[in-house]
């Protein structure tokens, strides 16, 4: 049996299932389609539309300026 991984949502307030798009996720918890997602990255499927641009860069790669750190 199959155990999807899941994580804790601060904007829901409930525990995700991270084995569907972000989209899905936010249609069962009811999240408006301009609400950012603190775990937008942590999604398994991820493809056109399945992470808005709106959510945020969440890469490693940031400083703590908040800037994005050059790329080599």
């Amino acid at each position: 049996m199959f155990n999807s991984p899941l994580e804790y949502c601060t904007v829901c307030r409930m525990y995700v299932a991270l084995d569907q798009s972000q989209r899905e996720c936010g249609a069962e918890h009811g999240c408006a389609p301009q609400q950012p997602c603190p775990l937008a990255y942590l999604f398994a499927v991820h493809g056109p539309g399945a992470v808005p641009e709106y959510a945020g860069d969440t890469s490693a790669a940031k400083t703590q300026t908040g800037t994005a750190a050059p790329q080599r």
